[in-house]
This record gives structure tokens, C-alpha cells and sequence, in this order.
């Protein structure tokens, strides 16, 4: 091959090469806009949805909020977002409740509620979301 041969292909493996690179770097950029925007929705839609509850909207009224504000279609989707909040602020309410009472700690409360399941109590029977500490306390008592 001679040299000029050489140098062109040499100039063709670089700028290929530099062009594969550009490329991927794009596609992980892209990737990386794909997961912020992601989780930006989804830190939206809680702090929307802890709004409305605040507001005591209905569930349903959430829903319709949702869907007409975030594009959340599914009736599905829209429940378990609302569920789960109205789960991790009764925990919260709960943990400042004890920690108000000189009950625990956060660090005991953390142990309690990862021991006796309470978050899964809280889904399976939901009637619990909605007492207040007090009660939802000696409900706990109660079964454990």
C-alpha cells in the first residue's frame, strides 16, 4: 500500500472511530436526560399529589387533577401513587408522633416499623390511614 493508501485510511478509522464515540456519548446523554426528566415527573406528581391531600381533595378529585395536569391516565397508576403517599405520611405522623411522646427515637421507629411490617399493614388494611396517631397507636398496641 502506499503511503497516501495509508494515510487515508488511517484518516477514515479516525474519523469513524471519532464518530462512533460522539455518537454513544450522544446516546448516554440522551439516556441520562431520559432518567432526570424521569425523575423530576415523578417527584412532581408526589409533591402534586401531597398538595392535594393537603387541600383534602378526594381521591377521585386527585385523579381527575392528575390526568388533566400530568397526563396520569391510568386510573391504576393514579391509585397507587395516591396510596402510597397516604402511606409514608401516616408513617411519618406516626414517627413524629413517637418521637413527640418520648415513645422512640427515629432510629427505634425505623427498627419497629421494618420488624412489625407496617408498611404492609398500612396497604393491606387502609382503614388505618386515615386515624390519627393516637388511635392508629393503641391499633398498633393492639397487634403487636
Amino acid at each position: 500500500m502506499s503511503s497516501d493508501t495509508l494515510k487515508k485510511v488511517r484518516e477514515y478509522v479516525a474519523e469513524a472511530f471519532y464518530q462512533a464515540k460522539e455518537n454513544h456519548e450522544d446516546e448516554i446523554r440522551s439516556e441520562e436526560n431520559d432518567i432526570a426528566t424521569r425523575r423530576q415527573r415523578n417527584r412532581d406528581l408526589k409533591a402534586a399529589v401531597e398538595a392535594f391531600l393537603d387541600l383534602k381533595a378526594t381521591d377521585a378529585q386527585i385523579m381527575n387533577l392528575l390526568s388533566k395536569y400530568f397526563a396520569v391516565d391510568s386510573i391504576d397508576e393514579a391509585s397507587t401513587l395516591i396510596t402510597n403517599i397516604k402511606i409514608t405520611r401516616q408513617i411519618k405522623v406516626l414517627r413524629d408522633y413517637y418521637k413527640e411522646q418520648n415513645i422512640m427515637n427515629s432510629r427505634e421507629f425505623f427498627k419497629y416499623a421494618q420488624n412489625n411490617k407496617l408498611e404492609e399493614l398500612l396497604f393491606s388494611e387502609q382503614k388505618l390511614l386515615y386515624l390519627s396517631p393516637e388511635k392508629l397507636k393503641k391499633e398498633l398496641d393492639k397487634r403487636f
